[in-house]
């Protein structure tokens, strides 16, 4: 696993979503020497960074729909 500068990153930090809790995420970081860190359930504020860029791709997606001219409730 590497990152975005072609480095094995030290800590991955993410939420407690069903989507992370994997036997193959936790073999790749235990095979990298990658500590895995959790935020505390129902606290998006420890995670605001990704929180933030959900929210723009959330709002591009919802301003492509708006100027497709499709219909608002698919």
């Amino acid at each position: 696993m590497w990152n975005f500068y072609k480095k094995t990153p030290k800590i991955w930090f993410s939420d407690q979503g069903g989507e992370f809790d994997n036997k193959e995420l936790a073999r790749e970081a235990q095979a990298e020497d990658i500590r895995w860190e959790f935020s505390a359930p129902y606290t998006p504020e420890q995670n605001g960074i990704a929180e933030a860029s959900n929210k723009v791709v959330v709002n591009k997606a919802r301003a492509m729909m708006i100027d497709s001219g499709l219909p608002q409730f698919i």
